[in-house]
């Protein structure tokens, strides 16, 4: 729960008429008082171990009737009976009856404060009703300003809401680039690169900021560009966007006259007439991707130590059998030398599971063996692909560097 909230945990008793109010002493009045006031709001049967919207409840405070304080693991929140639900104004109402800890609770403590009147908060003390009221309300106003209109019928003026002047500030720059990222200059230092967007028509823009000027808005995410004073860079090149893997498309017709037993061949067949729905929604046969729209190469996963076959379009993995993985050589293999060394590793975590224990220190030597076969292949790549990382980061800075320079004032 919230540090500002209430103390609930083993401090209001435990559910059921008397555990209602067993901090106290009663007298056969106060009990009458409490029936009446369960025949009025009704009950929520609601325990540990009940399902809440934030996982099964570890901790139930009934702390009267109709009202349920619970604690799940990560949240809380609170649930009231439909009488109890039913009081509170619509505008403000969750349908469930249930309300979160951090903001919706005060909700319920504005239209029933009576009910926390006996809780013990923080403090270690406990609050009038009014006290709660006062302050459920006035944190409504700052956080639900429309609801509270609706169900107050007062006008909240600038600086009673949080939520409602940055309502009002963000209706007042709709039209404005305002803040949408930022990066260090290449070409001056002194100055930041200052992503803005147009919250009415989507634009985005980037322009260079003084880093002094920046600095001197206590929140980034509301400095707005000025386009007559900050120097707007031109848009990025379309080679510099990321690309997509490329796509080869393949003539399968050779296939007609491969060399392949007839298991293999009724396989490949199947194989090639299985149908495969795109991100579009069009479905294809595996033939006509291959052949019309093309793949990125031939792949292999693990999972558990089997092996899956398959064939990348991109993200998509479009799984086949062993043997038409094996009979489709005209696509690339797009494993790395080191990947291929990691399905042995992997494979002998799976053995080592199932094996019987006095086999396990054997697997464990090959295991180890095998793994520091793929370290070997995987740190020789990466020394590979170094030089191509800085190049291309060298080329990416010089682009940035060139777009910088040709900055101009948005006229």
């Amino acid at each position: 729960m919230t540090s500002n909230g209430p103390a609930h945990k083993g401090q209001v008793g435990e559910p059921g008429h008397g555990g209602h109010f067993a901090h106290a002493r009663h007298d056969d009045t106060d009990v009458l008082l409490a029936f009446a006031e369960q025949d009025k709001w009704g009950t929520v049967n609601i325990d540990v171990g009940s399902r809440t919207p934030w996982g099964e409840a570890q901790n139930a405070d009934h702390i009267a009737p109709g009202i349920v304080i619970v604690d799940a693991a990560g949240h809380g929140g609170v649930k009231l009976s439909p009488e109890r639900n039913a009081a509170i104004p619509t505008p403000l109402r969750n349908r469930s009856g249930w309300y979160e800890e951090d903001s919706e609770r005060f909700i319920v403590e504005a239209i029933h404060p009576d009910a926390y009147t006996k809780v013990r908060w923080g403090t270690g003390q406990t609050r009038t009703a009014e006290d709660i009221r006062t302050s459920a309300l006035e944190h409504l106003r700052d956080r639900y300003p429309d609801q509270y209109e609706k169900v107050t019928g007062e006008t909240i003026l600038p600086g009673q809401s949080y939520e409602r002047d940055e309502q009002l500030w963000k209706q007042a720059h709709e039209n404005d680039f305002v803040y949408a990222g930022s990066a260090t200059a290449e070409t001056e230092p002194d100055h930041v690169i200052l992503t803005g967007r147009v919250a009415a028509t989507g634009e985005t823009a980037e322009f260079l900021v003084p880093r002094s000027e920046y600095k001197t808005v206590s929140d980034p995410r509301k400095f707005v560009v000025d386009p007559t004073k900050h120097r707007q860079l031109p848009p990025k090149q379309d080679e510099d966007a990321p690309q997509g893997p490329t796509l080869t498309t393949y003539d399968l017709s050779g296939l007609a006259s491969a060399r392949l037993t007839s298991a293999a061949r009724s396989a490949l067949e199947k194989d090639l007439r299985q149908r495969w729905r795109d991100a579009d929604g069009n479905v294809r046969t595996l033939r006509e991707i291959i052949e019309r729209d093309g793949v990125t190469e031939r792949t292999i996963v693990q999972d558990g130590g089997k092996r899956g076959y398959g064939l990348s379009q991109g993200s998509s993995f479009l799984r086949v059998s062993a043997a038409t993985w094996k009979a489709l050589d005209m696509i690339p293999d797009g494993r790395s030398e080191s990947s291929k060394a990691y399905e042995k590793v992997s494979s002998l975590d799976a053995r080592i599971e199932k094996a019987a224990f006095h086999d396990r220190q054997a697997l464990r030597d090959k295991r180890a063996a095998a793994y520091e076969t793929y370290s070997a292949l995987r740190q020789s790549e990466l020394e590979d692909e170094r030089p191509k990382w800085a190049a291309a980061e060298e080329q990416k800075k010089a682009a940035q560097a060139a777009r910088e320079r040709a900055a101009t004032i948005r006229r």
